[in-house]
């Protein structure tokens, strides 16, 4: 996908929070080295110091918070309508981004926790509510220590292209077991890398997405091709064991196989018939 990215003049005295809900999102830092935010994942850095030259929306979909506090005026804010909370911005910011490095916080509970309700908050509480929970994350952040904070993983361009053809490929060729390291070695890339960058960008590793896809085929052919059993689809999704199948598919898709297409078939019975009524 095409650059998200719209430049502004980066200035001091700002504190950038990121949240990712859904999807990824992708950093192009100085220096032209890449990063990820992936589900769960929290980011945060001063705009005037940790600056970011382009960003994109590698699988095509993002659903995340972005909190932009000026520090001098929210700190006004902080004090007067919560002045015994302890949050003092100006050191957050030294403690977090004093350096040239994001401070990233990988998925987890508390996380999870503070972020979760954000999604779905009634608007007649919208605005009170996000300044709860933001005096809340400020809060975890306060107490947050240095060693919670997490590597940021960088990847060359070079690496980032060659990881999401990668993906393409996979989307059109999902069914054959192609070992890793052939596919590292196609597409000119070292497989370390390539497993590394594939998880930073689309949330799993590459056998699990192989699975996901070949499982995603086999319910079409289940719900589709009502001529071919249940073994036919299992040696067509790359399974010799139906048994192997079955188990992987009800791994993926929680119902059996058999129930899958039972279910799905009935329903478009009862579609069919309801559009015979209405003729």
């Amino acid at each position: 996908m095409g650059t998200c990215f719209q430049k502004v003049q980066a200035a001091q005295g700002f504190l950038q929070i990121n949240h990712c809900h859904e999807g990824s999102f992708e950093l192009e830092l100085q220096g032209g080295m890449v990063s990820f935010l992936t589900e769960g994942d929290v980011a945060v850095n001063a705009p005037g110091v940790q600056q970011i030259t382009d960003s994109r929306l590698p699988t095509g979909r993002y659903v995340g918070v972005a909190i932009l506090l000026e520090l001098a005026t929210a700190q006004r804010s902080l004090d007067t309508l919560l002045p015994y909370s302890g949050i003092n911005l100006f050191r957050l910011s030294e403690k977090l981004c004093s350096g040239r490095e994001l401070f990233l916080l990988r998925a987890r509970p508390e996380i999870e926790h503070i972020f979760s309700e954000l999604y779905h908050v009634d608007d007649r509480i919208r605005e009170t509510y996000i300044f709860l929970k933001t005096a809340e994350l400020l809060l975890f952040l306060t107490l947050a220590e240095n060693e919670l904070r997490d590597a940021l993983p960088r990847f060359s361009r070079q690496v980032v292209e060659a990881t999401k053809a990668v993906c393409a490929y996979l989307m059109t060729k999902p069914v054959p077991k192609v070992p890793i390291c052939e596919l590292a070695g196609r597409f000119n890339v070292a497989d370390t890398s390539l497993r590394e960058c594939f998880k930073s960008i689309y949330g799993c590793p590459i056998g699990a997405f192989i699975r996901l896809q070949r499982m995603k085929r086999a319910s079409t052919l289940l719900r589709d091709e009502e001529e071919l059993s249940i073994g036919q689809i299992a040696q067509m999704v790359g399974y010799e064991n139906q048994s192997k199948f079955a188990a992987a598919f009800k791994a993926v898709m929680l119902d059996s196989p058999l129930s899958y297409r039972h279910r799905h078939t009935r329903q478009d019975d009862k579609t069919e018939h309801k559009f015979d009524v209405m003729e």
